[in-house]
């Protein structure tokens, strides 16, 4: 396997894999953390050619690489950069960049996968609640099971981590990376996802958003609050309360879940979701099932 070195590479993104560096004016490599395994490498390049494949605009993946420690995916990618540089380096152009954004996002909810081109989300959600059983009831496992149930089947590619930090601008064209959690599925899911990241993380972990997006956080919030009155067809801050408050329960449904599919019990999440469900997803119920419906 070739080695490449990255010590003098500038870093253009950052995601819960690992690092993008720029190697050089015509290629991109993808570093992981030392502690993933070749084969998870290697899954997220035969899905990021299935995305290809499926006519969802994302990178073409080529060579597997060793960086020191870590293993890396080397990707063609001429006078790009992420759409979180953009932002940050043409603040003035704002209203076009969400424009886009909002575009490229109904683009990716528009296209319809086939049944073997990635996993169903559905199952894979069902598959992780077994993980939460060291910390909660069987009572509690099976309403997760039956919320779960209660997503409406999808055929969308659901990425998980939509924000602008992993989505590459080429020329006019927006184009998917960071591919690794993909599977198909319905939209709200991406909706809960993007509303974590645009909206909550801001407030939340305000450090780690501007690192992952390259965006200063003040910036990120406007963004997220454009996006969702465009992808909405909203005009009021009124209007836009109420879709985050239908949001925000799905939000907590879909951080448990998702802790719960990472398997990272050790996680900063993880010591919260007894709590979580307690508060955030028992008494809000049929605020979860109602959501899921209508925003699918």
């Amino acid at each position: 396997m070739k080695e490449i070195d990255i010590s003098s590479c500038p870093v253009i993104g950052r995601g819960g894999a690992g690092t993008v560096y720029r190697l050089d004016e015509d290629k991109i490599v993808k570093v992981y953390h030392p502690d993933m395994k070749l084969e998870s490498v290697q899954r997220e390049r035969e899905l990021a050619r299935a995305a290809i494949v499926s006519g969802i605009p994302s990178v073409i993946p080529y060579d597997t690489v060793r960086c020191g420690e870590s293993y890396g995916i080397v990707i063609e990618m001429i006078a790009s950069d992420t759409l979180g540089h953009a932002f940050a380096g043409h603040p003035d152009k704002m209203e076009e960049y969400v424009d886009r954004y909002v575009a490229f996002v109904k683009e990716l909810h528009s296209v319809h996968l086939k049944q073997d081109s990635f996993e169903d989300l559905k199952i894979i959600l069902h598959r992780a609640v077994p993980v939460l059983s060291d910390c909660l009831g069987e009572a509690e496992l099976e309403l997760l099971n039956s919320l779960i149930d209660s997503i409406p089947d999808g055929d969308s590619l659901i990425h998980g981590d939509l924000h602008p930090g992993n989505i590459m601008v080429q020329d006019d064209t927006l184009l998917l990376i960071d591919l690794d959690s993909a599977s198909r599925g319905a939209k709200v899911w991406e909706l809960a996802a993007l509303f974590r990241d645009l909206i909550v993380g801001p407030k939340n972990i305000p450090q780690i958003v501007e690192m992952s997006m390259g965006i200063p956080v003040e910036m990120v919030s406007d963004i997220g609050h454009r996006f969702f009155k465009r992808y909405f067809g909203i005009q009021s801050e009124e209007e836009l309360q109420g879709v985050f408050g239908r949001l925000l329960p799905i939000y907590a449904f879909n951080t448990i879940l998702n802790a719960a599919v990472s398997g990272e019990t050790d996680g900063p999440v993880y010591a919260h979701i007894p709590e979580l469900v307690q508060e955030a997803i028992i008494p809000h119920e049929q605020a979860i099932r109602q959501g899921l419906s209508e925003l699918s």
